[in-house]
């Protein structure tokens, strides 16, 4: 159980970073 909760944290914020970076690179061009 307690993994299961990791994993969807790591999820996450992976998604939370991939957006940023996303908003970065849109915020640049």
């Amino acid at each position: 159980m307690a993994d299961t909760w990791n994993l969807l944290d790591w999820v996450t914020n992976c998604l939370y970073l991939a957006t940023i970076v996303l908003r970065v690179m849109a915020y640049i061009r």
